[in-house]
């Protein structure tokens, strides 16, 4: 018989962080995808089973391991950040923020945790620096990490006294907190960003089936700069590389992207989501959309960061390494802009959902979005017909 564990009891709320999986110590739990591809935990020997509780001890989902947002965030220090180095800056999806604190870690002889593209298993997933180059870690990447089971090698790697940088979203920080069992680590710099959702690695698999030739690829963007071609921080495309070859792909051109931007493909966790604004990690860094409010003479293209500094260990350790770009202090009203409330409808995705099961994902996607397809195509080529568009449309 099935033990009845509470695990089991959350699937609307559960984040597939993988934490009860990598804590359980008789290999009864496996991470599964399930029909929409996302990574849920399953029962995979039920025979081995204890009843220790363990799983349910480590899930951030039951135990609510984040600190309340009015004890924590309104002490936080905000800022704007754009870093001095131009490859560094056209490489980072914003200004560079996340590169600044992983230099730093890399040059203390520590370790970075972050996710990359996988692409032999064609998939993304949590490595770390010491098997693979910081700039596989850089970058915007729109679905599901698969955390790789490697909650137990950062715990290692803390408890062997080297210095760690665990960068994740929300949920993958909260729940490593959690797998620590609230443990505080002077070693240890946890970072978020600011996080709209995430679809599944398969439905991100199937839509790169429809595209000839990107079918298999090396490496995938979400938010590529390339300054040579005039491409920058506020133009949105999916960068796709395949054996030296490179695909750019504006975001209304790929239904993918629209879907995602339009939260019908997000994991159902992510609509009902608090943790954005519970963070327990150190340091919560994103796109600062809000230049164009508080001095838009600033945003030339080239990527702003917003940095909110949530504990006085690295609010310490900035003040070493803010002269390495261009710093200002902001408000705390500033980071209003970007935390937007995450309750987003949920009827729009099970209508979606129920679309993808009848129809395939790059069918259904390819319908909706073929009249706004048209109309940037249209526009990109006839820029003038969209300047008479949008007159009529006002």
């Amino acid at each position: 018989m099935e033990p009845e564990l509470r695990i089991f009891q959350i699937h609307d709320k559960c984040t597939g962080c993988g934490a009860c999986v990598m804590a359980c110590q008789h290999d009864c739990l496996d991470l599964q995808s399930d029909n929409e591809g996302f990574l849920y935990p399953q029962m995979a020997h039920a025979d081995k089973c204890v009843q220790c509780r363990l799983c349910e001890n480590v899930c951030h989902v039951l135990k609510n391991r984040y600190m309340p947002r009015p004890q924590w965030w309104e002490k936080s220090a905000v800022f704007m950040f754009w870093h001095k180095d131009a490859c560094i800056l056209e490489n980072s999806t914003s200004g560079g923020a996340f590169t600044l604190f992983a230099n730093y870690i890399q040059a203390m002889e520590g370790v970075v945790f972050a996710s990359k593209y996988n692409r032999q298993k064609a998939r993304l997933e949590f490595d770390c620096t010491d098997r693979h180059q910081l700039s596989m870690f850089r970058g915007s990447r729109y679905f599901e990490s698969n955390t790789n089971n490697i909650f137990p090698e950062v715990k290692k790697q803390l408890n062997a006294g080297r210095h760690v940088l665990f960068c994740g979203t929300p949920c993958h920080v909260s729940s490593l907190k959690s797998y620590l069992m609230g443990r505080e680590y002077n070693n240890l710099i946890t970072m978020d960003f600011i996080c709209h959702g995430v679809p599944s690695n398969k439905y991100f698999s199937e839509y790169l089936s429809g595209i000839r030739g990107f079918e298999k690829i090396d490496n995938v963007n979400f938010r590529k700069k390339d300054f040579s071609r005039n491409i920058g921080w506020n133009d949105l495309n999916l960068y796709l590389v395949r054996d030296g070859r490179i695909k750019y792909m504006p975001a209304p051109s790929s239904s993918f992207y629209q879907g995602f931007l339009e939260n019908i493909l997000l994991r159902k966790s992510c609509y009902q989501c608090n943790i954005i604004n519970n963070t327990a990690a150190d340091i919560t860094i994103g796109d600062f959309w809000g230049i164009k409010y508080y001095k838009p003479e600033l945003n030339n293209n080239r990527g702003i960061s917003l940095i909110i500094l949530h504990s006085d260990k690295v609010k310490e350790l900035f003040r070493s390494l803010k002269d390495k770009g261009h710093t200002e202090p902001l408000p705390y009203s500033a980071i209003e802009y970007a935390f937007r409330p995450r309750q987003y409808p949920v009827t729009p995705r099970e209508e979606a959902m129920t679309r993808i099961r009848r129809k395939g994902l790059n069918k259904f996607l390819s319908r909706k979005y073929l009249f706004s397809k048209m109309k940037y195509n249209i526009g990109s080529s006839f820029p003038i017909l969209l300047k008479i568009y949008k007159w009529i449309k006002k």
